[in-house]
C-alpha cells in the first residue's frame, strides 16, 4: 500500500482553504443576485417616476408618490454602491499573489 503524498495537516489545511473559497464564491453570488434585484427595482422605479412626472405633479398624491420613489431610488443607489465596493481581502491576496508569482517568473527568466 502507498501512503498519501500529502500529510494530514496539509490536507486539512487544503480542505479549509477549499471551504473558504466555496464560501467566498457563495457570498459573491449572493451579492451579485442582490445587485441584480436592486438594479431591476431601480429601473422599474425610474419608469414609474417618469410616468408620474409626465402626468404632472400638481396633485398631492402624485407629489407624495414621487417623493417616495425618489427616496427609494436614493436608497437603492446607496445599496448598489456599497455592494459594488465591498472590500474582500481574500481576492486581494489572490490577485497580489498571482502578480507576485508572475513578477518572480519574469525576474527568474530575465536573470538566466
Amino acid at each position: 500500500m502507498t501512503q498519501s503524498a500529502v500529510p494530514v495537516d496539509e490536507k486539512t489545511e487544503l480542505e479549509r482553504d477549499i471551504d473558504e473559497l466555496e464560501q467566498a464564491i457563495s457570498d459573491l453570488k449572493h451579492r451579485y443576485a442582490n445587485i441584480q434585484l436592486a438594479q431591476q427595482e431601480q429601473i422599474v422605479l425610474q419608469r414609474n417616476r417618469n410616468e408620474l412626472k409626465q402626468k404632472g405633479n400638481k396633485h398631492p398624491e402624485i407629489r407624495h408618490e414621487l417623493k417616495m420613489i425618489q427616496s427609494r431610488l436614493e436608497e437603492l443607489a446607496a445599496i448598489l454602491e456599497s455592494q459594488l465596493w465591498k472590500w474582500d481581502p481574500f481576492w486581494d491576496i489572490v490577485r497580489f499573489m498571482g502578480l507576485g508569482i508572475a513578477i518572480g517568473w519574469g525576474l527568474c527568466s530575465w536573470g538566466r
